[in-house]
């Protein structure tokens, strides 16, 4: 069995020409600033100042630039000329000063429950809504009271929420005793 796959695997090598080629290495990657460069670049002094810190990557137009062109551009640059330059502002607490974005975004930590019915519009969430109502819900709705928030299970609750304008409408609770 040795000498049959040895003698498949000469044949291979034969049959299936080589190819070699002389390979041109990569080409070099250019070097771009890192914050570290640019902030060196400016005229600040951290030790009487405190620290310095740039969010986001140091670039004006969009495009990376070499640590020469920083230097040359940031030169004898105050931080809040550089932070003009490259769209940011600045912003100081304590003894930190930072080059933040114009605009930033502010993510919500605490989310209230999902609603998985976000995307029907108010007349499928009410069919939804009455195609889960028990018979006594249905009579209570057809009544002259009409049927309410209260009057509605934990499941229900959402969809009929949903169809009222969240930041127009606040739902409270009332008891009438008769007099």
């Amino acid at each position: 069995m040795t000498k049959i796959a040895s003698i498949v695997l000469l044949a291979a090598m034969i049959a299936v020409p080589m190819v070699c080629s002389a390979q041109t290495p990569p080409p070099k990657a250019a070097t771009v600033a890192t914050g570290e460069t640019v902030l060196s670049a400016l005229r600040y002094d951290a030790k009487s100042t405190g620290v310095l810190l740039l969010v986001g990557e140091p670039t004006g137009d969009g495009e990376p630039h070499p640590p020469a062109y920083w230097r040359k551009t940031l030169r004898g640059r105050t931080p809040a000329q550089f932070a003009e330059t490259i769209n940011r502002r600045v912003l100081t607490v304590g003894a930190i000063t930072a080059l933040v974005p114009r605009t930033m975004i502010v993510l919500n930590t605490r989310p209230g429950k999902p609603d998985p019915f976000a995307e029907l519009r108010g007349d499928d969430r009410l069919l939804l809504l009455m195609a889960q109502w028990t018979p006594e819900q249905w009579a209570k709705a057809g009544s002259d009271t009409g049927i309410g928030a209260g009057d509605l299970t934990d499941e229900q609750r959402p969809l009929f929420a949903g169809m009222l304008p969240a930041d127009a409408v606040k739902v409270r609770t009332y008891n009438l005793e008769p007099n």
